[in-house]
């Protein structure tokens, strides 16, 4: 799940995985975040650093950037492996994933958004923090 900034692929290590008894390859923390089935939720407040005399706080036309702090939340499950709608930060279970963090947004030539992020996944015990950057299509 790539939708959740501090959950992405890359960013999991052997040590963060949960032993379950009987399944020696089982890792709950990755797990939870494949499935057939996603919900996922997204807020952020956008504040204008560069960009036009009335839309930035600082005057600058050729990089637009965003400061932006959020929040996101995140499910992932399958029909044989329902989820379990409990808020924690240690658990096997199937559980929703939530994050919180800063970050800066460049628009490239309208065409790409680059984004830098740290977030700090919470139900990541073992990581207090997490750096990101990710491409999207333009604004």
């Amino acid at each position: 799940m790539g939708f959740v900034r501090g959950y992405s692929f890359g960013s999991f290590d052997g040590n963060e995985c949960t032993d379950v008894a009987g399944e020696p390859q089982a890792c709950p923390e990755f797990d939870r975040l494949v499935g057939t089935r996603i919900a996922v939720a997204n807020a952020e407040i956008r504040i204008p650093l560069l960009g036009t005399e009335w839309l930035g706080l600082i005057a600058l036309d050729f990089l637009p950037t965003e400061l932006s702090l959020f929040g996101d939340a995140g499910l992932a499950w399958t029909s044989e492996d329902a989820p379990e709608l409990d808020v924690a930060t240690h658990s096997t279970e199937r559980i929703p994933v939530f994050s919180a963090g800063a970050s800066l947004r460049f628009n490239l030539f309208g065409r790409l958004v680059a984004e830098v992020f740290y977030a700090m996944p919470f139900q990541r015990p073992e990581r207090t923090g997490v750096w990101g950057f990710q491409l999207s299509p333009g604004w």
